[in-house]
């Protein structure tokens, strides 16, 4: 006798459908990846090879929502880690459009010391500081450890990037950056981090490096057109970009915000703490979706300058 795959009825002699639920008698049963067998619906195991089948699957508590880190097994926290890290490389390589490069930059973290000289001992102090946390806050806390998670990885792809992969990036970058690998706003010059990361000295632009050097004329240009700060909020950074050299257009950096504008185009101000989107292509930097364009090598090292800045 035969049964229904679908109800597991036992069918009448050279039945084509199931009496008791209609369906064909070879209807919708559960075919076993391990034998190609078919299986009745209901079923949990193979009747052929007892391979397990059908098996609804329940996640497991205590993994975290982006970087997937499994806080069930915290003494292999280090090594998840450091496979995350391998797929922030994907991510960041991803954002600035840099794909065709992958394999290269994943090789050389496989064969280089990176891993042995700074990413260990950063994994190992990042387990016992999310273990913490995670002990006093549990799943509430995964927000906070993804955050630091990011922090930490942006300035470990900084140090990976600039010490093993420079020949493979859009533009080389400047090493003094790399002493910003513990920077926060608390603690760190701002001003001159972000003039570190653009090293305006290697371009051909107009630009003012302090609020002192800004001639009182363009600053209050720029105020009527873009630069609309704060009070108190100083210009750290000026890229004059008018025809005319008059101000009115360009962009300006402070401590606590980006601002800019086109010629033709609307001005924008986007605070570091609020970028959520950030994009790097070859003829322009895309902040939360708004378009950005100072010279390609400006471009970049904007880029790399707000994607430190944004999870300081």
């Amino acid at each position: 006798m035969k049964n229904c795959l679908s109800c597991n009825t036992t069918l009448l002699p050279n039945a084509l459908y199931c009496h008791n639920c209609g369906k064909q008698s070879d209807g919708d049963g559960v075919i076993c990846f391990e034998c190609n067998n078919v299986n009745p619906q209901a079923s949990r195991f193979c009747s052929r090879c007892g391979t397990p089948i059908n098996i609804k699957y329940t996640p497991k508590p205590n993994i975290s929502p982006i970087y997937s880190l499994d806080f069930n097994d915290i003494p292999t926290l280090p090594t998840q880690l450091n496979e995350a890290f391998k797929i922030s490389i994907s991510v960041a390589l991803d954002l600035e459009n840099n794909t065709d490069k992958e394999a290269l930059f994943l090789q050389i973290f496989d064969e280089s010391t990176f891993r042995q000289d700074y990413l260990e001992e950063a994994t190992v102090l990042m387990t016992q500081e999310f273990e913490y946390i995670f002990e006093e806050r549990g799943i509430s806390a995964f927000r906070v450890i993804e955050n630091e998670v990011e922090k930490q990885f942006a300035a470990l792809l900084e140090r990976f990037f600039i010490d093993f992969c420079v020949h493979l990036l859009p533009f080389p970058l400047p090493k003094t950056i790399l002493s910003y690998q513990e920077a926060s706003f608390i603690t760190t010059n701002i001003q001159r981090m972000i003039n570190d990361y653009l090293d305006l000295g290697e371009e051909t632009l107009l630009s003012y490096t302090s609020a002192i050097e800004i001639p009182l004329k363009k600053l209050k240009n720029a105020r009527t057109t873009f630069f609309t700060p704060t009070p108190g909020e100083i210009p750290y950074v000026f890229i004059d970009q008018a025809l005319l050299r008059s101000g009115k257009e360009g962009c300006i950096l402070t401590a606590k915000a980006i601002y800019w504008k086109a010629y033709f185009q609307k001005s924008a101000r986007i605070a570091y703490a609020e970028i959520n989107k950030l994009i790097y292509h070859k003829d322009r930097v895309e902040i939360n979706g708004i378009y950005l364009n100072i010279n390609p090598t400006v471009n970049y090292k904007i880029y790399r300058l707000l994607a430190r800045l944004r999870v300081l």
